[in-house]
């Protein structure tokens, strides 16, 4: 006998070419069968009329923590296993200064995460970000090999901000890191609406695919 039944749901499974209406049988919290004609009993039976049932999805680019941590942020679970997603890449929340913070914030969450550690010192725990000091490399370094096992990679927000003080050499620099590093690097490019354009931004964005290539 199974503990969960449920019936008349649509199965959609990508990877194992499913799109059908049919049954899932749960025993002991782990799916024990699954399939268009499946039957028997089971101590609680759902019906799953006009609903969709699908392996655990996965967020590539979410912000985790909660909003007393960084406003745009939400609880990991908030962001990810109540909502049907299994796991979450953190696009940058934390840099080095705050980057232990929140990893305890998610070291006991249900949901899978794996941060991409923010180039910026507190991530975007205040925005807009306002680089008044050189990259410190040493400081992400030394984060990035104390919690390396939960690191996706590194993250860059190239906002005009970064732009004007660092130019196209900052993103070399930053991409030359996280090679050295061996670890992927994510951009998210964009301007500050309230801050005006520095002189050099036409030019930074046309390099920027010429960098990364």
């Amino acid at each position: 006998m199974w503990d969960i039944f449920i019936e008349n749901v649509r199965l959609v499974d990508p990877a194992a070419g499913l799109d059908a209406i049919g049954s899932v049988a749960i025993k002991d919290g782990l799916i024990d069968a699954a399939g268009e004609s499946l039957a028997g009993e089971a101590r609680l039976t759902i019906r799953g009329d006009g609903m969709l049932l699908t392996p655990g999805l996965a967020d590539i680019h979410a912000h985790i923590g909660g909003k007393d941590f960084a406003p745009l942020s939400l609880p990991a679970d908030d962001a990810g296993i109540h909502r049907g997603v299994t796991c979450i890449a953190d696009a940058g929340t934390a840099g080095a200064a705050n980057a232990d913070a929140l990893l305890e914030r998610t070291r006991l969450a249900l949901t899978e995460v794996r941060h991409f550690l923010n180039v910026y010192p507190t991530g975007i725990a205040a925005l807009p970000e306002r680089w008044t000091a050189p990259i410190d490399f040493a400081a992400l370094e030394e984060s990035v090999r104390r919690h390396r096992p939960r690191l996706a990679g590194i993250k860059l927000r190239l906002m005009s901000d970064f732009a004007g003080r660092f130019g196209p050499g900052g993103l070399e620099s930053v991409k030359n890191f996280a090679e050295n590093m061996g670890l992927p690097l994510m951009l998210h490019l964009g301007t500050d609406w309230e801050d005006p354009l520095p002189p050099c931004w036409e030019k930074f964005c046309c390099c920027v695919l010429s960098i990364l290539g």
